[in-house]
C-alpha cells in the first residue's frame, strides 16, 4: 500500500492549498511512524527534497507539524543511516527559531 501512497502524498506536498499539504504530512507521518525502516534508497531520495521544501512553507501548521514530528520519523523510515538524515534535523531547530524569533516582531 505505501509504494502505492507515496507519489500520491508526495504530489500532494505541493499541493495550493495548506490543509491539503498539512492533511498530507499527517498522512506521511502516520506511514513513517508505521513503518520504521521500510523505506527503501529510491523513496528516501525522491521524498527529501519535498520534506525540505515544507520547511520553508507559508502555513505554520505545515512547517511546525514537519519541524516537531516528520523529520525524526522520516529518519527512522529509511532503511539507511543516510548523511543528509543529520542535516535536516541540525535545519529544523535554526528555522523553527527563525520562525519564532518573525512571529514576536
Amino acid at each position: 500500500m505505501a509504494p502505492a501512497l507515496l507519489p500520491v502524498l508526495k504530489t500532494d506536498l505541493d499541493d495550493f492549498d495548506a490543509s491539503t499539504r498539512e492533511l498530507c504530512c499527517l498522512s506521511l507521518d502516520l506511514m513513517f511512524k508505521a513503518l520504521p525502516g521500510a523505506l527503501s534508497e529510491q523513496p528516501v531520495h525522491e521524498l527529501y527534497p519535498s520534506l525540505l521544501k515544507r520547511l520553508d512553507d507559508s502555513a505554520d501548521p505545515v512547517r511546525s507539524y514537519l519541524e516537531l514530528n516528520q523529520v525524526a520519523a522520516f529518519t527512522k523510515a529509511s532503511q539507511y543511516n543516510y548523511e543528509f538524515a543529520g542535516a535536516a534535523m541540525l535545519f529544523a531547530v535554526p528555522f523553527q527559531a527563525f520562525g519564532f524569533l518573525l512571529s514576536m516582531s
